[in-house]
């Protein structure tokens, strides 16, 4: 079971990346070894349109990987711990790209 979610963000690179690496910094037991944080990156033509769809305007986007299988239950609660970091208002977690999460 691949989980991969899609998480645009309200704010630019550069703040973004330094939010995720204090996620990856203060949770060093969740990530990278049970879920994977890529860099921040620059959102496309098309993610900014999906992330209009859902009446989010996207400024840059990262994604997160599930590493491991047996710790999908915990999905839950690494999305509220982003969720924590950037602020309910400035994330849009898209589950494969297709539904909001």
């Amino acid at each position: 079971m691949a989980i991969d979610l899609f998480c645009y963000l309200a704010e630019n690179h550069g703040e973004a990346q330094e939010k995720i690496l204090r996620l990856r910094d203060e949770h060093s037991d969740l990530f990278p070894g049970y879920f994977w944080l890529s860099d921040a990156m620059e959102v496309s033509a098309i993610g900014k349109k999906i992330a209009s769809e859902y009446g989010f305007n996207a400024c840059s986007r990262f994604l997160m990987h599930l590493n491991r299988k047996d710790q999908a239950d915990r999905m839950e609660e690494v999305e509220n711990i982003v969720r924590n970091v950037f602020g309910e208002e400035n994330i849009l977690i898209l589950w494969e790209n297709e539904l909001k999460h």
